[in-house]
């Protein structure tokens, strides 16, 4: 009776990391790479989905490093590009609930005025 209860224990963790690698190979493309995707309910869909930024690319027409940047919020995303994500991804979710960001205050950012 032990063994089966370690067999099955087993068989939960082999399985747990088996999504847990598909969660990381989609959301880097299969590329090996820091997670930096600013907007956690988009990077929670693209896991569950299993949708690679290198998709996420080729759907708003830009390499892949652009596209990354513009996820990480390095490079302006621009309304139209959320927009095609959302429409080609995610058709059933607010562009709103998508791109809500990880931290609110990286959203409102005042220019500093330079000294006179």
């Amino acid at each position: 009776m032990q063994e089966k209860n370690t067999e099955y224990v087993l068989t939960f963790n082999a399985l747990r990391d088996n999504i847990k690698l598909k969660s990381r190979n989609a959301l880097f493309g299969g590329e090996r790479m820091k997670n930096n995707i600013a907007f956690k309910n988009l990077k929670t869909q693209m896991a569950i989905k299993e949708i690679s930024i290198k998709q996420i690319a080729k759907a708003i027409n830009v390499n892949r490093d652009t596209a990354g940047n513009k996820l990480s919020r390095k490079s302006p995303i621009t309304l139209k590009e959320a927009f095609l994500i959302k429409n080609n991804f995610f058709p059933h979710l607010p562009v709103t609930y998508l791109f809500e960001e990880l931290d609110t205050k990286q959203i409102i950012s005042t220019p500093k005025k330079k000294a006179v």
